[in-house]
């Protein structure tokens, strides 16, 4: 039970952390969309809810709102210890803030993992972006081929940006760098600047949308819909699935090990 006091507290809390505070008194149809979208998770959050469901939470929400959004969803899972579930077409947002992703394609569960852990069994390892001098796109292909890795995969291009694809397993960063910030870079060739990363969640989403089911069942094709997976969260994080209620955790986890 909330007392009228702790109730004030923390309405003031959760309007101050989503930028609502000098709102308080404005009507919900003068405010703006972006604006309607914090106030909609700011209700969420009232009354310390043990278990909080939120369907594109980000929608319409300028950059620096979003990651400020971000910030109190995270705030909020560790501080009231409760179990937050998303949806989101952001692959950016689910990275951010979820220990757990589900994959969802055609409408069947393709793959669920950390992050990390998709990352690694769908990623394409390392991804290079190039920015490259116009017309110059072989050249900088040929080169990365030459001095960089000669197994280089060719991705996708967008006018004068490529990205190019390398494995986890035998490629060398450091010599890699090397390569890319030297001269002959940008004389040879015609590289204009680059982004060195890992794979991201993106890139994991198109990879498992271009598997067959063949492939899919061999590398562990999870069938089992969105419904029973959420139960599974839910009951692992201590809740019965109708009613939400505590229950005892189990002592051996679930089939998918949510932390």
């Amino acid at each position: 039970m909330v007392t009228q006091q702790e109730r004030v507290s923390l309405i003031e809390e959760v309007a101050s952390r989503l930028d609502l505070s000098e709102f308080m008194d404005r009507k919900v149809s003068a405010m703006s969309g972006g604006m309607q979208r914090r106030l909609s998770i700011a209700l969420a959050m009232l009354g310390s809810p043990r278990v909080v469901i939120l369907d594109e939470p980000t929608t319409q929400l300028d950059p620096s709102t979003r990651r400020k959004v971000w910030e109190c969803i995270q705030y909020f899972r560790e501080s009231y210890k409760c179990a937050i579930v998303i949806t989101t077409h952001s692959m950016e947002e689910a990275d951010e803030l979820c220990d757990r992703v589900c994959i969802i394609t055609k409408g069947q569960i393709r793959a669920v993992d950390t992050p990390q852990g998709l990352k690694d069994r769908f990623g394409n390892g390392y991804v290079l972006i190039l920015k490259v001098m116009p017309g110059h796109r072989q050249e900088a292909l040929d080169f990365v081929k030459k001095h960089v890795y000669e197994q280089a995969v060719l991705g996708n291009c967008l006018n004068d940006v490529m990205r190019i694809y390398f494995p986890r397993d035998g490629f060398d960063l450091t010599h890699a760098f090397a390569e890319l910030f030297s001269e002959k870079a940008r004389t040879e060739g015609h590289i204009a600047n680059f982004l060195l990363n890992q794979a991201t969640l993106h890139d994991v989403f198109m990879n498992i949308a271009g598997l067959d089911e063949a492939h899919l069942e061999e590398i562990g094709y999870l069938n089992e819909n969105a419904h029973e997976l959420v139960v599974k969260l839910l009951r692992h994080r201590g809740f019965h699935a109708s009613g939400v209620t505590p229950v005892q955790k189990a002592s051996a986890p679930p089939s998918y090990p949510f932390r």
